[in-house]
């Protein structure tokens, strides 16, 4: 089972698919993740990616 990640910054919301989308798109750029279209599409959708990931981590610090 997936869980769907929200992020909300500023006005947008950015929605990912599940935590492998979460991780793939918070990586730096790789010709191969692009070709196999996991990459982020934007800088900015990297950012919020990697944001919406160390939210998830902390998130799972205090709950365990």
């Amino acid at each position: 089972m997936s869980h769907r990640y929200v992020y909300q910054l500023g006005t947008r919301t950015w929605s990912f698919q599940g935590l492998r989308d979460v991780m793939a798109k918070a990586s730096p750029a790789r010709s191969g993740d692009r070709l196999a279209g996991v990459a982020a599409s934007s800088a900015e959708e990297r950012v919020v990616a990697q944001m919406c990931l160390a939210e998830a981590i902390n998130r799972c610090r205090y709950e365990n």
